[in-house]
């Protein structure tokens, strides 16, 4: 009985020295990153010291041109826009980009389905996993799932999700970065495209995403904080930006609205797809963003 209890004891030791130099390696690959979406999470959580910034869902990684911005604004920018993303994740992101370097500027482009709607927050503390021992990190992802503090006790359990995004990224060592981290989307908008169902599914508010929008706020008092809804080719029902406007009330911040902005409603030459501007769309929209930030410099 002894003998099988030693085994046992042995088998667990080995899997648990195979877990964590085999997460050692993973948090060293991810270190090296410059292209792929590790290399955009090395370069906001590991690198970065930009004065401005953009955070957001796809809508803010393909809309805001940071190449024009920096040009026009004088000052660098970084897009750190993250598809299928929203307040949860970015926060903890700002988190440790702040103890590097604090920004002047945050635009945040708001969408209602990833930033003040219900749904299952699981899917955004899936970047922050890997970050989850750094400072305020695990609060966040305790926050949607208390169990998940002892799931990230394994050190790949971190990257389970991503192994094979993290591969491709290392075809790409000490190759150049990211840039300034927007990515312009090519193509135009077509009959099939327009019949999309974007519809919201409810009006009710997540108490947890408008927490951390307001933690947001509160955290980062002394950088500019500019709420910006971008264009959206049918416009948006803007009942649902209300939470938002009452924040930007409640602390005196600028909320820019283009969602129902006749310049790109139905115009389907600034279009990929009813939710996203191609890149003719996104430039126009930076340079009319552009003049209205100049004056928070």
């Amino acid at each position: 009985m002894k003998k099988f209890l030693l085994k046992i004891a042995l088998f667990f030791i080995i899997v648990a020295c195979i877990d964590y130099l085999l997460g050692f390696g993973f948090d060293y690959m991810l270190s090296k990153s410059t292209k792929t979406d590790f290399g955009r999470d090395n370069h906001i959580c590991n690198k970065g010291t930009e004065d401005l910034l953009v955070f957001g869902s796809s809508r803010a990684i393909h809309h805001y041109n940071t190449d024009m911005m920096t040009d026009s604004l004088g000052i660098s920018c970084y897009n750190c826009g993250e598809d299928g993303q929203g307040i949860i994740l970015n926060y903890g992101r700002l988190l440790m980009y702040e103890q590097r370097h604090k920004p002047k500027i945050i635009i945040y482009d708001i969408e209602p389905s990833f930033d003040i709607l219900p749904q299952d927050n699981h899917q955004f503390i899936k970047w922050l996993k890997p970050h989850c021992g750094r400072s305020g990190i695990m609060d966040i992802i305790a926050s949607v799932d208390k169990t998940e503090k002892y799931k990230l006790m394994s050190q790949l359990y971190r990257y389970n999700t991503e192994f094979y995004t993290l591969l491709v990224a290392m075809k790409h060592i000490n190759e150049p970065d990211n840039g300034t981290g927007y990515v312009p989307l090519i193509g135009s908008l077509n009959e099939v495209k327009k019949l999309a169902d974007h519809s919201l599914p409810s009006m009710q508010i997540d108490s947890l995403k408008l927490h951390y929008l307001e933690a947001m706020i509160d955290t980062f008092s002394d950088t500019k904080i500019c709420f910006v809804v971008s264009p959206s080719w049918n416009g948006k029902d803007v009942k649902a930006f209300e939470p938002i406007k009452a924040l930007c009330n409640k602390y005196h911040l600028r909320f820019i609205d283009y969602s129902n902005n006749p310049k790109y409603i139905h115009q389907d030459r600034y279009y990929t797809d009813i939710n996203h501007l191609n890149s003719k769309g996104a430039d126009e929209f930076t340079k009319d963003i552009i003049h209205l930030l100049k004056d928070l410099q």
